[in-house]
């Protein structure tokens, strides 16, 4: 994205925080991850005041309106543990206690009626609580739910999906996927971690659909292409085996991550990709971030013409809607200052930031602790 134009979303930005907007909690989320890396990488007092004035309204709600990680409790849970290992801002661990109370609670509601779902489930509780014990609990459900048929073949029960296996990352198998590599890299529960992953490669790569375009469907009974974005499709699948790959240090899984995102480029328009909007969570930036990953993965393959070609789509549909963003829903001009669906997630996509925020994108593999000019595939652990 051009300087020009990352400037003026940050001037919508800052139009609305000296505005009498009323921000939502992921409004608020948004901001204090956005205003953190600027503050920790400036040291500008007036992003101070931002994440105080945004954390104040989160940590002072009397009641959240979910439990869930993009607009809940979750949400802030994880927001106030990102916040403190940045070392940004002063607060209470009272207010993270009381939050992972209730918390827990609503992780073990999710398991019990296997919800795997980022967004309303256990994932989002599970990347919120951040425990040892939890991460347990979700590996012994894990477990109990992946059935194997008579012909050897596995499945992973879902309340949402009883009838065919989501294939998403948000609310599906690559979720799971990711969580597993997380566990893996951080050296928790690794025996477990590496025998459900088996499990769970098989169940996709069982499921992976073989076309012109090998695009990955979003439900496996479905034999037709979905949208193409950090949520669902093959872009998404590519980034989540590359990972696999680095935690495992597994070059033929590599090379099948690299063959499926080479041809992930192939679908290079926003009707092909069926993209009507800039967001991360179903749009545009979303892509251009992932691209970014598989460049700094695999520097000569094509993908830094694939990071120009978001970008561009990203500054037309910002610069087309009056940097607003879009309702991916009802395709209405709103104002969303999230990181999943508004504009700082936007520009966490095209800043270059510490990578620590990555993982509440489920992309915490590919977190530097010190970028330089270090390449991913150095850190295989």
């Amino acid at each position: 994205m051009k300087n020009d134009t990352l400037s003026k979303v940050y001037d919508r930005i800052d139009s609305l925080i000296d505005s009498d907007y009323e921000f939502s909690l992921s409004d608020n989320i948004g901001l204090c991850v956005l205003f953190a890396n600027k503050y920790k990488q400036s040291g500008d007092q007036k992003y101070y005041a931002v994440i105080k004035k945004s954390l104040n309204s989160l940590i002072n709600v009397k009641e959240y309106p979910t439990s869930d990680i993009i607009t809940g409790s979750s949400g802030v849970l994880w927001l106030l543990k990102y916040l403190k290992k940045l070392e940004v801002i002063d607060f209470s661990d009272s207010n993270i206690e009381l939050l992972e109370n209730g918390t827990v609670h609503q992780f073990k509601t999710s398991l019990s009626i296997h919800n795997w779902d980022y967004h309303t489930g256990a994932i989002g509780h599970l990347l919120a609580l951040d425990h040892p014990s939890c991460y347990k609990d979700f590996l012994d459900y894990l477990k109990m739910n992946i059935i194997k048929d008579k012909n050897g073949n596995y499945s992973l029960l879902s309340v949402k999906y009883n009838e065919s296996t989501n294939l998403g990352l948000h609310a599906g198998i690559l979720g799971v996927l990711s969580v597993m590599n997380c566990l893996i890299q951080k050296g928790c529960l690794v025996k477990e971690s590496v025998e459900i992953r088996k499990k769970i490669l098989q169940i996709i790569f069982g499921k992976l659909q073989e076309t012109k375009n090998r695009y990955f469907p979003a439900l496996y009974h479905r034999d037709y292409p979905c949208r193409m974005c950090w949520t669902y499709g093959e872009l998404a699948l590519s980034l989540q085996l590359l990972g696999t790959s680095i935690v495992n240090n597994d070059k033929a899984l590599e090379q099948e991550a690299l063959s499926i995102a080479i041809n992930a480029m192939k679908r290079d328009t926003l009707k092909d990709t069926m993209i009507r909007d800039s967001c991360f969570i179903s749009g545009t930036s979303g892509n251009y971030l992932m691209f970014r990953l598989l460049d700094e993965c695999f520097p000569s393959k094509g993908f830094e013409k694939a990071m120009d070609l978001w970008s561009d789509y990203t500054s037309g549909l910002l610069v087309r809607h009056d940097f607003f963003n879009i309702d991916r829903h009802t395709q209405n001009r709103k104002t969303d200052l999230s990181i999943l669906e508004g504009l700082c997630g936007i520009c966490l996509s095209f800043e270059n930031f510490d990578y620590s925020w990555y993982e509440y994108a489920l992309l915490g593999v590919f977190t530097l602790d010190n970028r330089g000019t270090e390449n991913l595939k150095s850190r295989v652990i």
